[in-house]
């Protein structure tokens, strides 16, 4: 249902020839217009009215004419708006729409923004129902909306799930509202923030919900005592996050704020269900903590030198790789600490913006309004950067436009997912950027995983065992190490042996020599041969060196970072 970028772009400029065409405003009016409905996600019919380029009869009517889609009255609207136990009048009202019933039965959407896709295409997931949009004057089908009376709290309380009834919704109220349940809340945020969970897991089980926290990248079962029901709190934590409690089948994503041992902590929550019952994961986020230096994120040696090198470069493009979880974003954000100064200006896109940086004007991506990275990057140009910080390149429009930005005389930071720093050349190469373009824009590529940190309370010296001194002197080309530092386990590490993590690197500068083999189409194994000869450090070579100073374990490199079969 819901249309691609492109044909949603050909709509509206389709939509646009039709309306300049016409002598009722001029192109540069209309590439105004839509400037500024990207830029403030507010529809462009709005927008265009707001500024005075065309009457919304001509725009209506234009626009009818290039979708074909059927312009109506308010004569021709029902007495009341149908699905009502799907669609709440409040909602309806907030997106200003109305479904309807015609008079030969069909299901129509009255829509006054044509290009509200999103909405569309959600009438139909909900309902699993075709609905035909009409299109009504926006001040017409508002007063048509306003005249049907005040939403209940019915309608409120049982909005987008006609399964719940008032009784089972007042029961999970009760629950949620329930002191153990209150208190049980409240000590589980308080136990993740004193462990420093990055996440809290709550899974369905048979006698009630599965505990984790995510604490330094591995999942712990925490001491909680008696478990309220699970119901109670599903409901608590989805009350507090101002969700539907009352919406038990469809995703929902939601924001707890919040003040937990004097630090204030952002928590993002996201609910699904599953064939036992709702599933939550809430991401924490200490809006108290600070980013650093980039050796306090854990990069140091030749790897932070190099790093420093690109960064200081005027323009051209540094990227961050890694997997999931694995600390791209925290060094971007220390990157950015390090690099800001008064005298530039700094601007960052982000899905979604996880901490306030200081100097750094932050901006959150909107996927429900179209506002994606691609869209932002091109109206965050017209801001007059120094730097610009993306939070992920996706996709070719993306990353065509970072190059393009770079090329002009801007530097630019962004992430990719991919396993190592020569990786990521051949990831946008499939992408379908150009060789060239790559190897004269690209400055730098770092390639980087967490690791756990020996505990500095219990960890152990002991005698490195035989296979462990042969794969250090194979990777290090250095003398075999005769001793080598183990956990132990002790109560400030909860007998883990590990406390915190550190990040280790692979940094590939983009050297003449390098930039030759992207344009000439080397292969990723004879661009890594290139790399290695002009001295980049590998992962696996960067964990070693942490493990052999004592900082980690050769275990925990094997596990991350893989060396074949610890013995």
């Amino acid at each position: 249902m819901l249309q691609d970028h492109s044909t949603f772009q050909t709509d509206l400029d389709r939509f646009g020839q039709a309306l300049i065409q016409s002598g009722q405003l001029t192109s540069a009016e209309f590439d105004r217009a839509k400037r500024s409905s990207e830029e403030t996600g507010k529809p462009l019919l709005w927008v265009m009215r707001q500024l005075g380029l065309c009457s919304e009869e001509h725009m209506l009517e234009t626009a009818a004419a290039c979708l074909q889609l059927r312009q109506i009255t308010q004569d021709d609207l029902p007495s009341e708006p149908a699905f009502l136990d799907h669609f709440p009048l409040d909602f309806l009202k907030t997106k200003l729409v109305a479904p309807v019933i015609g008079l030969t039965g069909e299901n129509l959407l009255v829509m006054s923004d044509p290009f509200d896709d999103e909405t569309w295409a959600t009438f139909h997931f909900k309902t699993g129902l075709d609905f035909q949009r009409v299109l009504l004057a926006r001040d017409d089908l508002t007063a048509w909306l306003q005249s049907r009376g005040q939403a209940t709290d019915a309608d409120a309380a049982v909005a987008l799930d006609s399964s719940t009834d008032q009784a089972d919704l007042e029961r999970l109220q009760d629950l949620a509202a329930g002191a153990p349940v209150v208190d049980w809340v409240e000590r589980l945020m308080a136990l993740a923030v004193e462990w420093g969970a990055s996440d809290i897991h709550l899974d369905p089980a048979t006698d009630g919900l599965l505990v984790r926290l995510r604490v330094d990248g591995q999942l712990i079962a925490p001491p909680m005592g008696d478990q309220p029901k699970a119901d109670a709190v599903v409901s608590r934590l989805k009350l507090l996050a101002g969700l539907n409690i009352a919406e038990r089948r469809m995703p929902q994503d939601g924001r707890i704020r919040t003040r937990i041992s004097g630090k204030n902590i952002d928590i993002r929550i996201a609910t699904i269900a599953t064939l036992s019952g709702e599933s939550l994961v809430l991401r924490l986020l200490d809006q108290s903590k600070t980013f650093g230096s980039l050796s306090e994120v854990g990069l140091g040696g030749p790897s932070l030198e190099r790093l420093r090198t690109a960064l200081g470069q005027p323009n051209g493009i540094v990227l961050v790789t890694g997997p999931t979880g694995s600390g791209k974003t925290t060094t971007l954000y220390a990157a950015l600490q390090e690099m800001a100064t008064p005298e530039r200006k700094f601007i960052s896109i982000e899905d979604p913006v996880e901490y306030e940086i200081s100097g750094v004007t932050q901006v959150p991506v909107k996927q429900e309004i179209g506002f994606d990275f691609a869209r932002s990057l091109r109206a965050m140009l017209r801001h007059d950067p120094n730097v610009i910080m993306v939070g992920e390149i996706r996709d070719l429009e993306t990353a065509a436009i970072a190059i393009e930005a770079s090329l002009t005389g801007h530097q630019v930071l962004s992430t990719l997912h991919t396993n190592s720093a020569v990786g990521t050349i051949t990831r946008l190469l499939e992408m379908g950027v150009e060789g060239y373009l790559l190897a004269s824009s690209l400055r730098a590529i770092t390639a980087q995983r967490l690791v756990r940190r020996l505990c500095v309370s219990c960890k152990v010296a002991g005698d490195t065992p035989h296979h462990v001194r042969e794969t250090l002197a194979r990777e290090l080309g250095a003398t075999p190490v005769a001793r080598i530092s183990a956990p132990t386990g002790c109560p400030k590490c909860r007998n883990t042996g590990y406390s915190g993590r550190l990040c280790i690197t692979e940094v590939l500068p983009i050297t003449p020599a390098v930039q030759r083999a992207v344009i000439e189409g080397a292969s990723e194994t004879e661009v890594s041969e290139t790399a290695l000869a002009e001295g980049m450090e590998t992962l696996r070579q960067s964990g070693l060196r942490a493990a052999v100073a004592g900082v980690t374990t050769y275990e925990e490199i094997v596990r991350v970072v893989g060396l074949g079969v610890s013995k």
